[in-house]
């Protein structure tokens, strides 16, 4: 009725944003953009399609490869990333930081393919393409605590001046797959206790 978005056969799951739609995600993302550069986040945008090898290496493979998109370019194959993780990473990996750098905190406005199946897809509830907005904290185990409390301020904030009071936060914390050692896990852990 808005007139913000359509979904077609032509792409299903995959939203095209109509002249208001286009209009509110903009003002939606100036807001969080506004929000994240108050806060010390750099922006970043990393590629859509990555080196398959890259989800190996990442760890991602494993579990996310029956929902992934790929292709094959000069006898290549290549993936449409279904998150943004991996991208941030090589960029903070791609220069040697010391620990005074630290926080270094990465924001992405990054557009992510999903093969969700058919029978899930559900208006923009579930859809197989979406920008997200992710953010990468990289810290010391020293600063965890701080940071993990500047994001949930950060959370309510942003929430509120959209009208959401009274917003739950939930904290995962360590899958059975993990990167890391268990005694960083178990001191980051402990630190969200």
């Amino acid at each position: 009725e808005l007139d913000l978005f359509m979904l077609r056969d032509e792409a299903p799951g995959m939203p095209f944003w109509l002249p208001n739609g286009t209009v509110l995600l903009g003002l939606i993302e100036k807001e969080v953009r506004q929000q994240l550069a108050r806060r010390g986040y750099q922006e970043i945008a990393t590629p859509q399609v990555m080196d398959e090898a890259l989800w190996h290496r990442s760890g991602h493979w494993d579990n996310y490869k029956d929902d992934m998109y790929f292709m094959e370019v000069d006898e290549r194959r290549y993936a449409l990333r279904p998150m943004n993780c991996p991208g941030a990473c090589l960029v903070f990996g791609s220069t040697r930081h010391s620990y005074r750098d630290l926080p270094l905190r990465l924001a992405e406005f990054g557009r992510v393919t999903r093969n969700e199946r058919e029978g899930v897809l559900h208006g923009l509830l579930r859809v197989r393409a979406f920008t997200q907005d992710d953010a990468h904290v990289y810290c010391t185990i020293d600063q965890v605590e701080s940071e993990v409390a500047e994001i949930c301020e950060a959370i309510d904030e942003l929430y509120a001046r959209f009208g959401f009071e009274n917003v739950d936060v939930e904290l995962s914390t360590r899958p059975e797959k993990s990167l890391g050692s268990d005694e960083l896990w178990e001191k980051a852990e402990a630190t969200l206790q």
